[in-house]
């Protein structure tokens, strides 16, 4: 792993990645911060160069002060050898590997004239400078040694596999189980999206979400939040849309509430020149995952405890992995020991069955009844709401007894050898506006479940233990299920409403008293908001 960069030398970083704050904005959004450029002196006057930043920044893209930092180049020459030669030149001193430049998307300079003129980014391939391969590195690609091949006959021979324990009866099926979703109420051209019903995956839609998904994260990463905001609701009305987009009438989409107009441009015009009904991608969304940079700080996005801003200064300390993550100190490794992380960190990357957070949830539950009778349980986040897999396990206990008592059900689990790490307990006394005996308690812990029919081979998984009293159990419910657009835009509605909602209770706004909601159906009711049932707010990508 990279040593940490100086402060100076990780603010430039910063500045590379995402963009200097103190800089006057895009005049016109048609390029994005996710387009780092350079640009080649090869035919092209010094005040031409010029010229191509700084309408490149006007449109949104950033100038990179280095090529090490660009993700795309612009060129005035059209014979690739002499592009080859001049990217080359320009990265002398950078030690930057051929193979590197070579995953550079390089560009004719007329791309952004056209973008500029057409006012949309423009798809690469039309203007792309497929630059030439060593021959004696092709030759090697196209006749792999055979040495290698005799390692992958090796890898592969049935004697290498091995063979399962016979002590224990044939596991369930490693095949996904999706439950049957209830019927879906009406949908509703509305802008919030607790108001009409989202599926877990669009039949009409899917790959358009996708698209948006990704340019949604990037402005997420680079903490754009009024953009990324902006991307959530966009994606999450298409989602929701009964019918394809690409389908209907320019008016139609236009109606979508939640679609606005920069976003019509990329998914909504005629046809023929719509860039994802004509291509089924967005050139931007393209051009971030090309980007390497980009995929490694959203799988640090997805770590326990490491949100954008984290993700953006880990890749700027140097992390390229979720494993340097964890040895800077970082993610789990903030409350646990970093060699305990490391061991533990391959299982917790892999998802969980239906089965087997069923199965965790049930031996939490079977702890807590002995130390608090009578008391019962959901299983909430993304498992609720339909998924095949989780990346965690989200359990909500509702009890009558003293809330700190979850101290004794996690001395319970350790005893047992069911919680092999207590990561972090937030409990009402971290929380002192909360009132002292309504309020949460959430373990973050990792368990090891024993090994059993569903689980014949046991690994690492975290889990959310939450523990409410029975009038806020409704409340605790929705806020843990999610998603995070169906929470965002609940708590708009209860603001409207004149309520603050929260997984801590739903309270009046203006004297911040309690009003108890011991089920789902009492908030919605309380707020004047037709039933959802969970497999219906999956308003997220």
């Amino acid at each position: 792993m990279a040593p940490t960069p100086s402060p100076g030398k990780r603010r430039r970083l910063h500045e590379e990645i995402s963009g200097d704050r103190s800089q006057p904005q895009a005049q016109r959004r048609v390029l994005s911060q996710a387009v780092r450029l350079w640009v080649l002196a090869d035919k092209l006057e010094t005040s031409e160069i010029e010229t191509a930043y700084r309408l490149a920044q006007e449109l949104g893209a950033l100038r990179s002060s280095d090529i090490k930092f660009a993700n795309l180049v612009l060129t005035a020459v059209k014979a690739p050898k002499r592009v080859w030669l001049a990217l080359r030149r320009e990265a002398t001193g950078s030690n930057l590997s051929d193979e590197w430049l070579r995953s550079l998307n390089v560009l004719h300079v007329d791309w952004l004239a056209d973008t500029e003129k057409k006012g949309i980014m423009q798809a690469y391939d039309a203007y792309r400078i497929v630059l030439p391969r060593d021959t004696a590195e092709s030759a090697q690609k196209a006749s792999p040694s055979a040495s290698s091949s005799s390692i992958k006959k090796e890898v592969a021979s049935p004697s290498c596999i091995k063979k399962e324990s016979p002590s224990l009866s044939s596991p369930p099926s490693s095949t996904p189980v999706i439950p049957t979703s209830p019927p879906p109420p009406a949908w509703t051209n509305s802008e919030y999206s607790c108001q009409r019903p989202s599926p877990l995956r669009s039949a009409h839609n899917q790959p358009l979400v996708d698209e948006l998904e990704v340019i949604r994260k990037q402005r997420d990463l680079t903490s754009q939040r009024w953009s990324e905001r902006s991307y959530s609701m966009c994606l999450s009305a298409i989602k929701a849309y009964p019918r394809k987009v690409c389908s209907q009438s320019l008016k139609e989409v236009k109606s979508l509430k939640g679609v606005g107009p920069k976003m019509i441009v990329s998914i909504a015009r005629p046809a023929e020149s719509c860039q994802f009904c004509s291509s089924g991608q967005i050139v931007e969304a393209q051009q971030i995952l090309s980007d390497p940079a980009n995929p490694i700080m959203f799988s640090f996005m997805e770590l326990y405890g490491v949100g954008p801003v984290a993700a953006r200064e880990l890749y700027e300390d140097g992390c390229r992995s979720n494993a340097d993550v964890v040895a800077r100190g970082k993610s789990l490794a903030t409350h646990l020991d970093v060699a305990d992380c490391l061991g533990i960190l391959p299982d917790l990357k892999l998802p969980i069955p239906r089965a087997e957070v069923e199965e965790i949830a049930s031996l939490l539950y079977e702890e807590a009844r002995v130390v608090l009778p009578g008391c019962r349980y959901t299983i909430c986040g993304g498992y609720r709401r339909g998924k095949p897999r989780s990346n965690d396990v989200d359990v909500v206990i509702s009890h009558e007894g003293n809330g700190a008592r979850i101290h004794d059900i996690l001395d319970r689990l350790k005893r047992k050898g069911i919680m092999s790490y207590n990561v972090n307990v937030l409990t009402h006394s971290d929380e002192a506006r909360l009132d002292a005996a309504l309020h949460l308690n959430v373990a973050e812990i990792v368990v090891l479940p024993p090994r059993s029919v569903i689980v014949p081979h046991p690994k690492h998984r975290r889990v959310d233990l939450v523990m409410c009293p029975p009038q806020i159990y409704g409340a605790a419910v929705i806020g843990w299920t999610g998603a995070k657009t169906f929470e965002k835009d609940i708590r708009r509605w209860a603001k409207l409403k004149g309520y603050k909602f929260h997984s801590t209770g739903l309270r009046v706004r203006e004297t911040g008293e309690l009003v108890e909601t011991p089920t789902e159906e009492d908030v919605f009711r309380l707020l004047g908001l037709r039933w959802m049932p969970p497999e219906w707010r999956n308003t997220d990508a």
